[in-house]
């Protein structure tokens, strides 16, 4: 007995590769997931970097001490650029994984007009366990290290 031409695919096909896809799915949101957290903390972590640099380099070309103050009750800090520039941000805020402070050396770094600033260590921790330690020498240079779940 031969076939005729047979074109298209089966129902029976169809529920196979839906069933992979569904097993596939299944195994990758849980990871994505925890990667969005991590990215989350990593976002945190460099914005607080970055304005660290802004301040600093702020200092030395308006011939001006700035200050960065750290407010870990309210889980923020404020960026101090008087007399027209003070802004206070907020941590977790549009953030997944409730990214908190988990210690800080210094509450408020001072940065000098010869871009000298207060030295110390600041570290976010997110609900995974994921930490991101900032270091701020007093030349004002950050360095940010990761220790991700």
């Amino acid at each position: 007995m031969k076939l005729k031409n047979q074109k298209g695919i089966s129902l029976v096909e169809v529920m196979i590769v839906i069933a992979i896809i569904a097993i596939l799915a299944g195994i990758a949101v849980p990871s994505f997931q925890r990667h969005a957290i991590n990215a989350d903390l990593k976002g945190a972590a460099r914005e607080l970097a970055g304005d660290f640099f802004y301040c600093r380099e702020r200092a030395i070309s308006d011939n001006q001490q700035y200050t960065i103050t750290i407010n870990t009750g309210a889980n923020s800090y404020t960026v101090n650029c008087p007399p027209t520039e003070s802004k206070t941000r907020v941590i977790s805020d549009q953030r997944r994984g409730n990214i908190r402070f988990s210690s800080t050396t210094v509450t408020q770094y001072d940065f000098r007009t010869r871009g000298t600033v207060t030295n110390g260590t600041i570290v976010f921790i997110n609900d995974l366990g994921s930490t991101a330690t900032i270091r701020i020498n007093i030349t004002g240079r950050t360095n940010v290290e990761f220790n991700l779940q």
